[in-house]
């Protein structure tokens, strides 16, 4: 190869591995570290059946928290599913 080529491909290199980022120059891996976030999780329980779920917002009254179910139990005229889903959740006689 020549000098020119083996400069341009040193170039293209450099330009895959590094990134400038507000005016300092970081490595594709430290980019990827920085932003990596973490999301917190809360564990509530149903105050009806009991059943244990797993939110990613905090709630501000998690005492009055419930389930799907529950809430459909509690409603029963506001359950809108599809006759599918409540033949699947037992929730109908064939």
């Amino acid at each position: 190869m020549t000098n020119s080529a083996n400069l341009k491909r040193d170039q293209a290199l450099a330009n895959k591995l590094t990134i400038h980022y507000k005016g300092r120059i970081k490595s594709i891996r430290e980019r990827q570290m920085a932003k990596k976030s973490y999301k917190q999780y809360f564990n509530y329980k149903c105050t009806i059946t009991e059943e244990e779920f797993r939110v990613t917002k905090k709630s501000e009254n998690p005492e009055e928290l419930v389930s799907v179910n529950a809430y459909y139990e509690l409603h029963p005229d506001e359950d809108d599913r599809p006759e599918a889903v409540k033949k699947q959740l037992g929730l109908l006689e064939d």
